[in-house]
C-alpha cells in the first residue's frame, strides 16, 4: 500500500511540478536518533525545497522498529506537518497500541467476503467460497486482508482442496514452498533465516550487511528462496510478517537466550511482537522457557505480552488438553514466576509462603458429555478444571491430583484447604500464564479498591485514623464533615466497646480491619507524644481564606508525591519502569486553585505535570485563579515541550498527549493524599494489565 501511494505522489508531481515533493522512508532510515525533518531534507535535496513546496512523506514498516522509535516517528511527523505547510505524512503499520490510539489514525478497510473470495477462487484456479466457509475461524478472519487472501488461493492450489487450520499453518506453508527453491540443507537454510530474523529485529528493522548472515554461496540460495531481498550488499526479509516469524522460530529454539534478552529493557522492547507471536502459537513449555525470564524482571511487560498474544485470535494455535498433573505443573511454573517478579506485594495478594513460595496445589481436569439436542449425531464434550491450594499439615507433593469435591466452602478448611477455583479452560498454551496473572489481578485489585496497602507511619495512617474516629464516634452524619478534635478518651471508649462485639462488622458502620489498625497506630503515637486529643490532618476549606487553601493544595500535593514514591518503592519495584506516574518523577505539579465563590460552593485544583531534569526534587507550584487552565495556554504548551525531551519513555508508552486535569476536586474530600496517591497508582497498574475494574471512592 506504501508503494501505492508513492506512486500517486510520483504521478502528481509529473503532472505539476509546483506539488509536493514525493519522499518514501523506511522507518530503520530514522534510527540512530535522526530526526526526520533531516531525513525528508536529505531525500529532497536533488528535487527541491520542502520547507516551502510542501512534501508527501510516506513512512513504511514502521511496526518492524521498536516501539521507542515508532512513537518519535509520530511525536515529530505531528510537529511537521505543522511547520511545513502544504506537507502530508503518512505512516503505514499494523495496528500497534501507540498508532491505534492515535486520534489519527485510519484504519485500512479489510477486503469485503465478496472480495477476498474473489481473489482466493482466482488464485485456487476453481470455485472454493463454499469449501473455504468451512475453514477454521482464524483464518476466515484472516481472509479479509489481502496477503492471506494470497495464501489461502495458493494453499488450496497446492493442497488439493485441504483446508488451513490456522494463519500460521498459512504462513508454514508459504515457508515450506519457499525452500523448495533453494539447494542448501533445510536445517542450515533455516538457521540462516533464524540468524537474519535476530538480527534483523535487534537491529530494529534495519537491512544486515550480507557478510555478517552467511557467506557468498548461501547468499544466493537466501535469495532464490524470494523470501530475502538484497539492496547495496545488505539482507532483509521481502515481507515484514516474515522477519516476525523468523524470529518466533528461533525464540522457539532458545535464541536469543532468554535471560539475555529479558536482562536489556530496550531489547525486549523491540522483540516485542515476535514474543506476542511465539506466545500465541508456541507449546507451553517453549512458552515458559521465555516468559520466567522476563516475568521475574519485568512483570508489567510480561503481562502485556500475554494480554495481547491472546487478543488476536488469528495467530493463536489451539493446542490439546494437558494431564491434571501436567496443567498443575504449568500453572504452578506461571505462578511462581509472577509472583518472584511482583516482590513484596505478593505477601499480600498470592497465598506465598514466608519464604516466597508456593503452597502444594490440587489440580483435575475432568471431561462430560452435554445434553443438547442436536440435528445430527454429535456428541459436545464440555472440559472442567479445577484448583486447589493446600495448607494443610500433611506432607503433599508440590502438584497433586484433586480427589475431593471442593464445591461446598464448608469442605475447605476442613480438608486443609484456603482456596479454590473452578475457571474456564482454554486450549491454548499459554492460558496457564493469562489465569495465573488475571488471578493475581483479581486480588490486587480488590486490595487497592479498599485502599488496604499495610502502612506503618505518615499522612495515609493519620487520614485513615481520622476517618475511622469520625465513624466509630458518629461524628459523621447526613454528608457533613467534622473538623473539630476529637479526645483520645472518648475514642478509646469506643473503641473498648467494639472489641466486645464482633469487631469486624462493627455494627455496619463502615469500618473495616484495616482502618481500625490505623486508629489503633496513630493512637499509640499520640499517646507517646503524651498528646490528649486526635486532630484531622486537614483544616476545612470553608475555615479558610483563599491564601490559607492555596497552602494547603500546594502541601497535600506534595505529600501525595512523596508518599506515592514510598508505596512504589515498597510494594512495586519491579514495575517502576513502567508506571507512567513514577516515570514522570521528579515533576513539577504546576496549576491553579480556585477558591469557593459566589459561582462555585465548592475549591478545586486545575493542574498538569511538568517534568524536571533527572536529580532533580519533585515540587508543586500552584497560584490562585478563578477558571481552570485550558490546553491551549502557553504554559501547558511548554510543559508537553518538556514531557517530548525531558521523558519522551512516558509518550512512548502511553500512546496519548498529555492531559490537564481540569477540575480536581480532592481538595475539600476528607483523606485527599489516600485519594490522589491510590488513584495515581490505580490508573498506572491499569494501563499495563495489573488492575481490573473502577477504583471508588469511599462515601467520605
Amino acid at each position: 500500500m506504501a508503494e501505492r501511494l508513492f506512486q500517486r505522489a510520483i504521478q502528481q508531481l509529473i503532472k505539476d511540478i509546483n506539488a509536493p515533493i514525493p519522499i518514501y522512508i523506511e522507518a530503520w532510515q530514522l534510527q540512530p536518533q535522526k530526526p526526520l525533518c533531516k531525513v525528508v531534507e536529505e531525500a529532497a535535496s536533488s528535487i527541491g525545497y520542502p520547507q516551502t513546496q510542501g512534501a508527501v512523506v510516506i513512512i513504511d514498516r514502521t511496526d518492524e522498529v521498536e516501539r521507542s522509535l515508532a512513537s518519535r516517528i509520530l511525536r515529530e511527523a505531528r510537529i511537521l506537518v505543522n511547520v511545513w505547510q502544504k506537507t502530508t505524512i503518512i505512516i503505514t503499520s499494523r495496528p500497534i497500541p501507540d498508532f491505534a490510539e492515535a486520534e489519527e489514525s485510519v484504519i485500512v478497510p479489510p477486503l469485503s467476503n465478496e472480495e477476498a473470495y474473489t481473489l482466493i477462487n482466482r488464485l485456487a484456479g476453481k470455485t472454493v467460497t463454499c469449501m473455504v466457509q468451512n475453514s477454521a475461524q482464524s483464518v476466515l478472519n484472516a481472509i479479509h486482508r489481502p496477503l492471506f487472501a494470497v495464501l489461502v488461493g495458493i494453499y488450496l492450489r497446492d493442497q488439493n482442496g485441504r483446508l488451513p487450520r490456522s494463519k500460521e499453518n498459512l504462513l508454514s506453508s508459504l515457508v515450506e514452498r519457499s525452500l523448495r527453491l533453494v539447494h542448501l540443507e533445510e536445517k542450515r537454510i533455516v538457521q540462516l533465516l533464524q540468524q537474519l530474523a535476530i538480527l534483523s529485529v535487534d537491529g530494529g528493522g534495519a537491512p544486515i550487511p550480507a557478510n555478517k548472515v552467511a557467506s557468498w554461496s548461501e547468499r544466493q540460495e537466501l535469495l532464490n528462496s524470494r523470501l530475502v531481498v538484497e539492496h547495496s550488499e545488505h539482507l532483509r526479509f521481502s515481507l515484514p510478517m516474515l522477519t516476525q516469524w523468523f524470529a518466533k522460530e528461533s525464540l522457539a529454539t532458545g535464541k536469543p537466550d532468554p535471560n539475555e534478552l529479558a536482562s536489556e529493557i530496550e531489547r525486549l522492547e523491540r522483540w516485542r511482537y515476535p514474543l506476542i507471536l511465539a506466545t500465541a502459537t508456541l507449546d507451553s513449555d517453549k512458552v515458559s522457557r521465555f516468559l520466567v525470564a522476563i516475568a521475574e524482571r519485568y512483570p508489567a511487560i510480561a503481562a502485556e505480552i500475554v494480554n495481547e498474544a491472546l487478543v488476536d485470535a488469528n495467530i493463536t494455535n489451539e493446542t490439546s488438553l494437558p494431564q491434571s498433573l501436567e496443567l498443575g505443573r504449568q500453572v504452578r511454573t506461571a505462578m511462581q514466576a509472577w509472583i518472584n517478579g511482583i516482590a513484596s506485594i505478593a505477601q499480600l495478594i498470592a497465598g506465598v509462603r514466608e519464604d516466597g513460595t508456593l503452597p502444594p496445589i490440587g489440580v483435575r481436569i475432568s471431561k462430560k458429555r452435554l445434553d443438547i439436542d442436536l440435528p445430527i449425531d454429535f456428541d459436545i464434550i464440555e472440559s472442567k478444571v479445577e484448583i486447589a491450594r493446600y495448607i494443610g499439615n500433611n506432607v503433599r507433593p508440590d502438584v497433586f491430583k484433586l480427589d475431593l469435591d471442593l464445591t461446598n466452602p464448608e469442605d475447605l478448611l476442613k480438608n486443609g484447604f484456603d482456596w479454590y477455583r473452578s475457571p474456564a479452560l482454554q486450549q491454548q498454551s499459554c492460558w496457564p500464564w493469562k489465569w495465573t496473572q488475571q488471578t493475581l489481578v483479581e486480588s490486587l485489585s480488590a486490595l487497592l479498591q479498599k485502599f488496604r496497602l499495610p502502612i506503618d507511619r505518615g499522612i495515609l495512617v493519620q487520614e485513615g485514623a481520622w476517618r475511622a474516629a469520625l465513624l466509630i464516634t458518629k461524628r459523621y452524619s447526613n454528608g457533613s464533615l467534622h473538623y473539630s478534635p476529637i479526645p483520645l478518651a472518648e475514642i478509646e471508649q469506643c473503641l473498648d466497646k467494639f472489641d466486645r462485639v464482633f469487631r469486624e462488622e462493627i455494627l455496619g458502620i463502615g469500618v473495616d480491619q484495616h482502618l481500625f489498625d490505623l486508629l489503633v497506630m496513630e493512637i499509640d503515637r499520640l499517646h507517646i507524644e503524651e498528646k490528649k486529643e486526635l486532630s484531622s490532618p486537614w483544616f476545612s476549606i470553608k475555615q479558610l481564606s483563599p491564601e490559607q487553601i492555596l497552602v494547603q493544595a500546594r502541601d497535600i500535593y506534595t505529600q501525595a508525591i512523596e508518599t506515592y514514591q514510598k508505596i512504589v518503592t515498597q510494594w512495586f519495584p519491579n514495575f517502576s519502569d513502567s508506571l507512567q506516574t513514577m516515570a514522570l518523577l521528579p515533576a513539577q505539579i504546576a496549576g491553579v486553585v480556585i477558591p469557593p465563590s459566589l459561582n462555585r460552593s465548592q475549591a478545586g485544583v486545575s493542574w498538569y505535570w511538568n517534568p524536571l531534569p533527572p536529580g532533580s526534587l519533585s515540587k508543586v507550584d500552584f497560584v490562585l485563579g478563578d477558571r481552570p487552565i485550558s490546553g491551549e495556554e502557553n504554559c501547558f504548551s511548554l510543559a508537553f515541550k518538556q514531557l517530548y525531551y525531558q521523558r519522551p519513555q512516558v509518550l512512548e508508552r502511553s500512546g496519548k498527549r498529555m492531559t490537564v486535569h481540569a477540575i480536581d476536586p480532592t481538595i475539600f474530600c476528607l483523606r485527599p493524599v489516600t485519594e490522589l496517591v491510590y488513584n495515581w497508582l490505580w490508573n498506572d497498574l491499569k494501563r499495563i494489565f495489573w488492575v481490573k475494574g473502577e477504583l471508588k471512592s469511599p462515601n467520605f
